[in-house]
C-alpha cells in the first residue's frame, strides 16, 4: 500500500540542541531534536529525510531516508539525534533541513543553520539514532522515558517512551508536591516506541512530573504547563 496523504497530515520539526553550531575544519558532529506528527484521524505512511544546504554546492543528500508508519494523531519525538559533518565539507554557512512526505515530494519541512570553520580531507555524512533503527535492531534497546513534546505546553502534550520488551507498564502524572494527578497507562504493552497524549486543560499551570514504571525500572521527567 502506498503512502496516504491528504490535507498535509504530517509535520516535521527539527532544532539544534546546543546552538550556535560551528564544526571544526577536521569535521565533527552536532546534536539535534526532531518531531514527526500525524495530525489526521487516519493512520499514515510517510517518509522522512534530511538534506544539507552546502555553501557553493546547494542541496546535498538525502543524508538519511526512512519510512514511518504513524497511528492517528501519533507524535514521535527524538530528543538527541547526531549528524556527522565530514572534513571535506567546505567552510561556510549551512542549513540542515528535515522533510516529511513521499520522497521527493515534500509535505512539510523544518531547518536550522550551522557553520563550518574550514575543511580537511576525510569523513562521511552519517545520521545516528533516528526513528526506526537503533544498534542494528528495529526495536528499542532499553525501556526509556523520552520526554514530552511540546514542553512547555499549553492545554495538552504528548509523552513519548520506548520499551525493549513486553511488560506491565504504568505511566503516571504527579504534581510538584508528589500528588498523583492521573494515570495515563496501566496495562501490558508490547515492545516498541509509544506515545500518549495528556489533556491538562482541567489542571492549574505549573510543574508536573511524568513517571514511567516498567517492572523494576522507573524514570521521571519534568513537564511545564503554562495556560
Amino acid at each position: 500500500m502506498g503512502a496516504v496523504f491528504f490535507n498535509h497530515p504530517a509535520q516535521v520539526s527539527i532544532a539544534p540542541n546546543n546552538p550556535p553550531i560551528v564544526i571544526p575544519p577536521e569535521g565533527g558532529a552536532f546534536s539535534f531534536e526532531a518531531t514527526i506528527a500525524n495530525n489526521s484521524d487516519m493512520a499514515v505512511e510517510v517518509e522522512v529525510w534530511t538534506m544539507a544546504d552546502v555553501p557553493g554546492v546547494g542541496h546535498y543528500g538525502p543524508l538519511l531516508r526512512r519510512t514511518l508508519h504513524l497511528s492517528p494523531h501519533q507524535t514521535i519525538y527524538r530528543p538527541s539525534l547526531s549528524q556527522s559533518v565530514p572534513g571535506f565539507a567546505p567552510a561556510g554557512d549551512y542549513y540542515y533541513i528535515g522533510y516529511v512526505g513521499n520522497y521527493p515530494d515534500k509535505m512539510d519541512s523544518s531547518s536550522f543553520a550551522f557553520s563550518k570553520a574550514g575543511e580537511s580531507t576525510a569523513g562521511r555524512w552519517l545520521v545516528d539514532s533516528w526513528f526506526e533503527k537503533r544498534s542494528g535492531s528495529d526495536e528499542p534497546v532499553r525501556a526509556s522515558l523520552l520526554g514530552n513534546y511540546p514542553n512547555p505546553f499549553n492545554s495538552s502534550t504528548t509523552i513519548n517512551y520506548e520499551l525493549s520488551s513486553g511488560g506491565e507498564v504504568r505511566l503516571e502524572v504527579f504534581t510538584l508536591l508528589g500528588e498523583k494527578v492521573t494515570t495515563l497507562v496501566d496495562r501490558w504493552q508490547v515492545a516498541g516506541y509509544k506515545s500518549v497524549s495528556w489533556d491538562a486543560s482541567r489542571v492549574s499551570s505549573g510543574i508536573y512530573f511524568c513517571r514511567l514504571t516498567v517492572g523494576d525500572y522507573t524514570e521521571t521527567r519534568r513537564m511545564f504547563f503554562i495556560k
